[in-house]
């Protein structure tokens, strides 16, 4: 025993822990940490606001790409991130649409998806997924404003003022950001090949001043 005792002090144990009784060592080991237990399964609610999480991540992404597209000086560059704008914005409606069906009346991710849709010109299902989301609220200024991007892809002008004026009066700042995106739109008929005759984009950038004064006061 006390050759033993000399070979345990000798690699840094002590007797004790060599002859300790089986309870003690059995009420260290009740005292381990366990394995955690499982968790619940998510409702169909959590599994939305989760989707509409990952939704968002994707989106947001998608415009810190486009601020990056803005600075970018080759055309090899562009292109490269125009393509990942599209697939972030393309994710990000994969997500959008996976809340809702998990929850259907989270109106964020309709009006998310509204938004999203819009990007890739894909104004139909955009116009339709803002709809969404103003039945289920609305006041939602995301969704109106939303619609309002999406009637303006379409060339649907007069639809689109009348967004533009209920717009004006629910949320200012939103207001100002789609009048701006329709002087970015007429300017690109302009200039640009265009379906919509000249008359009416005449019109319509005479309209475009007058809110442009109001706005202005």
């Amino acid at each position: 025993m006390a050759r033993a005792a000399h070979y345990l002090v000798s690699i840094g144990l002590t007797v004790a822990v060599a002859v300790a009784p089986a309870y003690v060592i059995g009420a260290a080991q009740s005292h381990s940490p366990t394995a955690e237990m499982p968790q619940p399964p998510l409702s169909m609610e959590q599994k939305g606001y989760h989707h509409y999480t990952q939704g968002s991540h994707y989106r947001d992404k998608a415009l810190t790409l486009e601020s990056q597209l803005q600075a970018a000086t080759t055309d090899k560059a562009r292109h490269k991130l125009s393509k990942k704008i599209v697939k972030n914005y393309r994710m990000a409606a994969a997500e959008f649409e996976l809340a809702l069906h998990n929850h259907p009346t989270l109106y964020q991710a309709a009006s998310g998806l509204g938004h999203v849709l819009g990007k890739t010109e894909d104004y139909p299902e955009a116009l339709a997924a803002c709809d969404l989301a103003l039945s289920i609220e609305p006041g939602d200024g995301d969704a109106l404003a939303c619609r309002g991007g999406a009637l303006l892809g379409m060339a649907q002008l007069e639809d689109a003022k009348e967004v533009y004026e209920q717009l004006f009066d629910l949320d200012r700042e939103r207001s100002r950001r789609l009048l701006a995106a329709m002087r970015v739109w007429l300017d690109q008929q302009i200039d640009g090949p265009s379906d919509v005759p000249p008359s009416i984009l005449e019109y319509f950038a005479e309209w475009l001043n007058e809110q442009a004064a109001v706005a202005g006061r």
